[in-house]
């Protein structure tokens, strides 16, 4: 009985250890594709001043 216990306890254990990892992996992703978006926006936004500039300059 005792090692019953001791069984479901470690499975349990792997399974909260899994669920830690698996809710890491999506925040990190979920951050990197964050950044990547607003480096993208940025970029984006940056060329579209330098044209404006480049237009009114002309």
């Amino acid at each position: 009985m005792a090692v019953a216990v001791v069984v479901v306890f470690v499975l349990l254990l792997l399974l909260v250890v899994v669920a830690v990892m698996v809710v890491v992996v999506v925040v990190v992703v979920v951050v990197v594709t964050a950044a990547a978006v607003a480096v993208a926006v940025a970029l984006a936004m940056a060329v579209a001043v330098g044209r404006a500039s480049i237009a009114l300059l002309c």
